[in-house]
């Protein structure tokens, strides 16, 4: 039962960008439109899951309350209070992941801190350089995992060095 709680899972933007960061600091290319339309799709599964938790939560509340109508506010309240979690999880998801794949090239202090990122890290400058090739905007996410990228301990990151 630990997919209905959401387990210790990390929240989904955090896992996202930290395979932006995990790409530039193994040197792979930056994401294609076929691979960002994959992440799209990464982003939709994520948010209909948390819609199935949902379901789950409340069919089964409904359940219990046709099951003893005596008691259907106090399952009421139980059900709303396990799904609170999830709800919340559904209501910043909705909101924040849409804002991942928008470019950022008119955020002129993101832009910058790419910059500063690509001054301090010749992983982050070569990444840069490589999606600038691909002539798309900068995602908003990109532009996250590379400015955080220069602070990590890249030997953690490397392939094969774990």
């Amino acid at each position: 039962m630990k997919f209905l709680t959401g387990g210790r899972k990390a929240p989904f933007t955090d896992r996202i960008a930290s395979r932006f960061a995990f790409w530039i600091i193994n040197g792979h290319a930056p994401p294609d439109q076929p691979a960002l339309d994959q992440l799209e799709r990464e982003r939709r599964r994520h948010l209909q899951w948390l819609l199935v938790q949902l379901a789950i939560y409340f069919s089964f509340g409904g359940f219990l309350a046709m099951a003893a109508p005596d008691a259907v506010v106090f399952v009421a309240a139980v059900a709303l209070l396990v799904a609170a979690p999830t709800l919340w999880r559904l209501g910043r998801d909705w909101r924040a992941t849409p804002a991942l794949f928008e470019g950022v090239d008119h955020e002129h202090e993101l832009v910058q801190e790419v910059e500063r990122a690509c001054e301090r890290s010749e992983h982050v400058a070569r990444y840069r350089k490589r999606q600038r090739k691909l002539k798309r905007p900068l995602l908003r996410i990109e532009a996250v995992a590379m400015v955080a990228v220069p602070d990590l301990d890249e030997q953690h990151w490397r392939l094969g060095e774990r």
